[in-house]
């Protein structure tokens, strides 16, 4: 495939969508840029899509989504210097009327999306790793004591551990307030001695709860965002003279037990109420979760609602200590890249061929499916109706299986070891079934002729 120009494509972009003044909020994940508009009804799909280097286009979560690919995170830099957004996730957000047209669905959405997804990419690197760690360990090429394990695991774990803190900090660009302040809220929750807070301790004689809120998701997005109403509010009593100290010592003085007396046991038994809800499901029948996370999953990744889930994947792997939907995802991320060879066997057209070789690669190491849903399986739709059959036949199997992940990884090729143990050969099954079946029914289905 060409090289991208990625100055040039980041101002045809900025250019496209109504210059740097119509962006409201920009941020990425793992292949798309994902744009709030003051104004998105004067943007044009299709000069978006006819752009170099823009695989396509989606509507989802209030965002206006341009999916780029593997590269997305070059691209978005360019757009940054362009347009004047502070780099680094998220422009600070503003109150602003154009936004306030979004429904509420959509603002919960894209709130929970702004605060997960620019943690994604080291989260999968770290979940890599453990999987790694767990595979050499199991053939005791190392030993769990040794130095070189305990080094590389801390790499691992970290982000895990520390997690709320980079929510904490994701969370205040959301919600536009002090990121300092942020943190050092949310650190109070992690500080050490509150996980171990003796029974009958108070605070001002209101009983507190011993809480361990490492790896919690819920408890920091919440907290930040009262904070940041809270910081608004002090900013219009304040004396200006009197701010700098005066609004970081109220502000810890109210956050911090408001946190550990209110916000963080509350949404700690939410989040745990969701991750046994979904166990149920799970446990009535695996055919359920199968079906639609097997099958369904990339229409979530086409309106960008994928995010939303990762939460729930969290707080499975931090209150059961594994989670079972990453691995049902496998097979449907497989079935894209089926789809996508299918086409690319049969097409005798050779820009076509390229963007489906490049598909099929990027899909079955990476698990990264955005590059062919949009370069080849929506443009055709066949190839599309094929990839949802077959990882829906994936999805059943592997959720029949039991497959587990003691991570959190985008599930492909390279991040396998993450899910070694039970179920891992039913997940290994359901992502090879997923891909023979999506492969043979787009290479049957799709045709030359046909038209996007």
């Amino acid at each position: 495939m060409a090289k991208v120009d990625f100055q040039k494509l980041a101002q045809n972009i900025v250019d496209v969508i109504g210059g740097a003044e119509n962006i409201a909020v920009l941020t990425h994940c793992t292949t798309r840029l994902r744009f709030v508009l003051k104004d998105e009804s004067i943007v044009n799909d299709d000069a978006v899509k006819a752009i170099a280097g823009v695989l396509g286009v989606a509507h989802g979560a209030g965002q206006y989504q341009i999916i780029i690919g593997n590269r997305v995170t070059i691209a978005y830099d360019e757009i940054c210097k362009l347009s004047g957004i502070n780099a680094g996730g998220q422009e600070d957000v503003v109150e602003k009327e154009d936004l306030k047209h979004e429904s509420l669905v959509n603002r919960i959405i894209r709130a929970v999306a702004g605060c997960i997804t620019p943690t994604i990419l080291a989260m999968c690197g770290a979940g890599m790793l453990k999987g790694i760690l767990a595979f050499l360990v199991a053939l005791n090429v190392l030993s769990a004591e040794s130095g070189t394990y305990i080094v590389l695991y801390a790499a691992a774990d970290a982000l895990f551990r520390y997690l709320p803190l980079l929510i904490a900090f994701c969370a205040a660009k959301q919600f536009g307030c002090n990121s300092f302040m942020a943190v050092t809220i949310v650190g109070a929750m992690l500080y050490p001695s509150i996980a171990t807070l003796a029974e009958g301790t108070t605070f001002l004689g209101i009983p507190l709860i011993a809480a361990d809120y490492h790896s919690s998701v819920l408890p920091p997005i919440i907290a930040v965002y009262i904070y940041s109403k809270l910081e608004k509010a002090l900013k219009k009593v304040v004396p200006d003279a009197a701010y700098q100290f005066i609004m970081p010592c109220i502000s810890l003085v109210i956050m911090v037990p408001l946190c550990l007396i209110v916000i963080g046991p509350t949404f700690n038994y939410l989040g745990e109420l969701l991750s046994a809800g979904y166990a149920a499901i799970y446990e009535i029948s695996p055919l359920i979760p199968g079906i639609v996370l097997g099958g369904f999953w990339q229409l979530l990744v086409i309106f960008g609602m994928h995010a939303a889930f990762i939460p729930l994947i969290i707080q499975n792997v931090v209150t059961m200590g594994y989670d079972t939907m990453s691995p049902i995802i496998g097979p449907s991320n497989f079935s894209i890249p089926g789809a996508t060879l299918g086409v690319l066997l049969k097409t005798k057209n050779k820009s076509l061929k390229n963007v489906a070789a490049s598909a099929t690669v990027s899909g079955i190491l990476g698990g990264i499916t955005e590059p062919g849903i949009y370069g080849v399986c929506l443009p055709y739709k066949k190839p599309f109706y094929a990839a949802m059959i077959g990882g829906t036949v994936g999805g059943i199997i592997t959720a029949f299986a039991g497959a587990r992940c003691s991570a959190i990884v985008i599930p492909g090729l390279l991040t396998l070891p993450a899910f070694l143990g039970e179920g891992f050969i039913g997940l290994v099954l359901g992502m090879v079934v997923s891909f023979i079946i999506s492969a043979v029914l787009s290479y049957i289905l799709y045709k030359d002729e046909q038209t996007a």
